[in-house]
C-alpha cells in the first residue's frame, strides 16, 4: 500500500477515475476551505 498526497485545486475531478481503478480516495472539506465557512474565532481551530 502506498500513501500519496495530491496537492492543488480540482483534485476531486480525479476521484471517480481512481475509484474506477479500484482505489479509494479521501477528500475532506476542512474548515475555511472548499464549501465550508471559516469561523472567525481562533478557538474554533483547536484540536
Amino acid at each position: 500500500m502506498e500513501h500519496r498526497k495530491l496537492r492543488g485545486n480540482g483534485v476531486d475531478i480525479h476521484i471517480p477515475g481512481l475509484a474506477a481503478l479500484g482505489y479509494r480516495a479521501v477528500a475532506p472539506d476542512l474548515r475555511g476551505y472548499g464549501d465550508s465557512d471559516a469561523p472567525p474565532e481562533i478557538s474554533s481551530y483547536t484540536l
